[in-house]
C-alpha cells in the first residue's frame, strides 16, 4: 500500500492527511490549505466536514476521509 509521488490524486490524498495532522497540532490555517488543495483534485470523491466544527474533531473527520479514499484507490 504505497502511493505514488507523481499520481495528482496520490498527492490529494496526502494533502488529506497533512490538513488532519496540522488541525490535530493546532495550526487551523495550514491544516485548512491542504485540505483546500485536496478538494480541489478530488472533487466530488471527498465529503468536506463541516469546517466549523472544533478542530480535532474536524481533523478526525478529515482522517476518515483519508483513510476512507485510500482504500478505495488501493
Amino acid at each position: 500500500m504505497e502511493l505514488n509521488k507523481y499520481s495528482l490524486r496520490d498527492d490529494a490524498l496526502a494533502n488529506l492527511y497533512r490538513s488532519a495532522f496540522y488541525l490535530a497540532k493546532g495550526n487551523s490555517k495550514i491544516g485548512m490549505d491542504f485540505l483546500k488543495k485536496a478538494k480541489r483534485v478530488l472533487g466530488n470523491d471527498l465529503k468536506t466536514p463541516n469546517t466549523s466544527l472544533p478542530r480535532l474533531v474536524l481533523a478526525e473527520k478529515v482522517l476518515d476521509q483519508y483513510r476512507l479514499l485510500k482504500s478505495s484507490i488501493l
